[in-house]
């Protein structure tokens, strides 16, 4: 069932799948695209309830890294790194992001609104002025930050998760995919920005075919398990 906390549900999700699983101490959390690791981000829950788990935080951006390292910083079991996952190791190396601009007014969504898409955040954008003409207008900037493939960042992180989740806006098939070689428990993805294209047809036939079945889904998120 989905509450108003829809974060929560999500944790919620992946902690039961986890147990059914029989994934205990030790389990490896990989999270791309953490932000600041804020109240909204279902890892949040996690790593308050999973004491015995290891977190890999991942974030691209220089402000919303240094949150995250702040927020975690007395905690031995989470790892913040700072990159973006790209497509592919051609197009690893120095990549821009599109982010919607601090500013007096704007709801709290839009500091965690960051995409490798520049249409994608500019259609949030109009779509957030359409629906809220009082609220000010938000300017979209790049931010320039790392790229890596997925493989080399677990080389970088000298590990292989147990448990992906990505909130990529838009490109979380750049991390999903390759993961599948891994043979993942869990794998956690946000929909909502497929949904706009319809283009998460490809990630669910290759999770079917990777063995994986659906155990949760959001509305913004869903959630797949490997047994």
């Amino acid at each position: 069932m989905v509450t108003e906390h829809p974060s929560r549900d999500v944790a919620d999700a992946i902690s039961r799948a986890a147990n059914e699983l029989e994934l205990g101490y030790g389990t490896r959390l990989l999270q791309i695209g953490a932000s600041g690791g804020q109240h909204g981000d279902p890892v949040h829950y996690l790593v308050k309830w999973r004491k015995g788990w290891k977190f890999f935080l991942t974030e691209p951006r220089m402000n919303r890294f240094r949150e995250l390292v702040a927020r975690h910083k007395d905690d031995l079991r989470v790892v913040p790194y700072r990159a973006a996952v790209v497509k592919d190791k051609a197009h690893e190396g120095d990549v821009i992001l599109w982010e919607i601009a601090e500013a007096k007014g704007l709801p709290d969504w839009t500091r965690d609104m960051a995409s490798l898409n520049k249409k994608l955040v500019e259609m949030f954008e109009a779509r957030r002025r359409e629906h809220h003409p009082n609220q000010p207008k938000a300017k979209i900037v790049p931010v320039e930050c790392r790229g890596l493939a997925f493989d080399t960042l677990l080389s970088k992180l000298g590990m292989t998760p147990d448990v992906l989740v990505t909130d990529m806006e838009g490109s979380d098939a750049f991390a999903v995919l390759p993961a599948l070689a891994h043979r993942l428990k869990i794998v956690c993805y946000e929909h909502r920005c497929f949904d706009e294209t319809n283009s998460e047809r490809l990630l669910i036939t290759a999770m079917a075919r990777s063995g994986y079945s659906q155990y949760f889904r959001g509305p913004e998120d869903v959630v797949w398990i490997r047994r």
